[in-house]
């Protein structure tokens, strides 16, 4: 299947320093973590299906039992991240039993495409579509206790899985001027992945429109081998990564260059390094 033309994640990178100079168009987001994942609902508002970025459908180890939720109006097509595939996600759908899909876009509004208004009436119709679901959902079997155990309807324990908004939940989004806070909050001291700023007034198909904004952590490697689009490093006590080759940026690295690898984290079972890029050729620490 072919990629998606209607793209609707971050294409662009930032820093700090530059999100803070952002104008009052834009707003921040934390950046959820999981996979990026595309859902159709049918004609009844119901999960019919989940697909990547690549256009690959997701299987039934990513989707769990989402397909089938009722999180919106039929026909919509939605944009989210799926609980899915990276660590701490899997840890994420592990301690609450089943996944959820978090919603940060909305392509189609019920049968009609939305995608080339602006980000802040796309974001209005999630927020519309939700508060209309739970207004219209009752879910009177069970009950939750003030310690957040469920009751079925003769007040015996029992494990309720919901199967409709509360499995979609909405990305928070706050003023850019948020922007120092909530890095310094969610990144800096809970570590999450990092945030992504959002130009209110662009539609999807805007370039730069979405961009990351994500920690970078940096040690020196030494450069294996060079390939025409792939540098192989050995880094800490002999561990290895592959590493996208910019050859417009290192047309003349060679074997043997110690170099700056830069990430955006660490895997945590195996230290494999997350987006990992060459910073620099550390020249200061090769001999002559």
């Amino acid at each position: 299947m072919a990629r998606l033309l209607d793209y609707a994640g971050a294409t662009a990178s930032t820093t700090l320093g530059r999100a803070r100079s952002l104008p009052r168009r834009w707003a921040v987001q934390p950046k959820i973590d999981g996979v990026y994942a595309r859902v159709s609902l049918d004609g009844q508002g119901r999960i019919a299906s989940l697909v990547s970025r690549q256009g690959h459908v997701y299987g039934a180890g990513d989707v769990g039992d989402l397909m089938g939720c009722h999180i919106g109006e039929p026909l919509s097509v939605l944009v989210g991240e799926l609980e899915a595939q990276t660590e701490a996600a899997i840890r994420a759908r592990a301690a609450r039993g089943y996944p959820l899909i978090h919603l940060f876009d909305c392509l189609y509004f019920g049968p009609r495409r939305i995608a080339e208004q602006p980000y802040r009436y796309r974001y209005g119709a999630l927020q519309h579509m939700a508060a209309r679901l739970e207004l219209a959902t009752r879910d009177r079997a069970h009950a939750t206790d003030r310690l957040g155990d469920d009751h079925d309807a003769r007040g015996r324990y029992t494990r309720h899985v919901p199967r409709s908004w509360r499995r979609a939940p909405i990305v928070p989004m706050s003023p850019i001027a948020e922007v120092e806070r909530l890095y310094g909050e969610l990144v800096e001291r809970d570590g999450a992945e990092g945030l992504v700023l959002v130009a209110t007034d662009a539609p999807v198909s805007a370039r730069g429109c979405k961009r990351k904004l994500k920690p970078v952590h940096t040690i020196d490697a030494r450069v294996l081998s060079v390939g025409e689009r792939r540098v192989v490093v050995t880094y800490h006590a002999g561990r290895i990564a592959t590493v996208p080759r910019a050859r417009r940026q290192w047309p003349a690295l060679r074997t043997g260059d110690v170099v700056e690898l830069r990430a955006t984290g660490w895997t945590e079972t195996h230290s494999i390094p997350i987006a990992p890029r060459i910073g620099r050729v550390r020249y200061d620490l090769m001999a002559s």
